[in-house]
Parts: C-alpha cells; sequence; structure tokens
C-alpha cells in the first residue's frame, strides 16, 4: 500500500469534516486524529447541534498553496489558504437561522506519524 503524502491526508481529514458538519457523526473526523483538543471540541459543538434538532448547511472547503512549516521527528507542520462556502445553520430545533459569510483564511494543522498513518494533534487558523 502506497503512503499518503501529508497534502493528500489533510485534504481527507477536511473532508470527513464536511462530512461531519453535515451528518453529525464525528467519527471518520475523530479517527483521523490523536490528542487533538481543539478538534474534539469542533466535534462536540457539531455532534450537539444535531443532537438538539438543529443542521449545517454548506459550508464546504477547498484547500489551496499548501506550505510545510516544521519538522520535528514524526511531527509536521503544514499551513495552507481555506477557502469556505457560505454556511447556514441552526443551533436547535425551531431556533433561528444564522449565517456564515464564507472567505478564505490561512489554516494550519500539526500531524503525526502513528504506524503508518498520519494523525492530526492540532488545527487552527492564524489571525
Amino acid at each position: 500500500m502506497e503512503r499518503e503524502d501529508p497534502e493528500e491526508f489533510i485534504r481527507r481529514w477536511f473532508a470527513a469534516g464536511d462530512r461531519m458538519a453535515e451528518t453529525g457523526d464525528p467519527s471518520d473526523y475523530l479517527a483521523m486524529t490523536h490528542d487533538c483538543e481543539v478538534c474534539e471540541e469542533t466535534a462536540d459543538l457539531i455532534v450537539g447541534i444535531h443532537e438538539a434538532g438543529g443542521y449545517v448547511v454548506g459550508g464546504e472547503r477547498s484547500l489551496a498553496n499548501f506550505e510545510r512549516m516544521s519538522r520535528s521527528g514524526d511531527l509536521r507542520g503544514w499551513q495552507f489558504e481555506v477557502t469556505t462556502a457560505p454556511t447556514e445553520y441552526v443551533e436547535e430545533e425551531g431556533g433561528d437561522v444564522l449565517t456564515l459569510d464564507g472567505g478564505t483564511s490561512t489554516q494550519f494543522v500539526e500531524l503525526v506519524r502513528r504506524g503508518t498513518e498520519w494523525s492530526v494533534r492540532n488545527h487552527g487558523a492564524f489571525a
């Protein structure tokens, strides 16, 4: 089996995050992380919305301009541009419809190699 390069893995993890937002199922998204507190907080937020009868629509993301920031042992840091489509969401059944405009931001992930697989250890956006 061919090893997945970090860019491919990051794209796959973001796609799992988009599916999680749509379905409320965090299993694929979280399976691709390891000791990632912000990832767990994101999953808890999305699951909470769905469990309360809310929803998330839109917000699909595309990634470009990957650049390695750091490398230390099995840890790799990557930054890239993320363009996010507008999002509509409701936090609970019967709640107000809220929107996010979308746009482009520079984000980062820290990856750690676990055996032959990558895992996300941290994720965030630059101000």
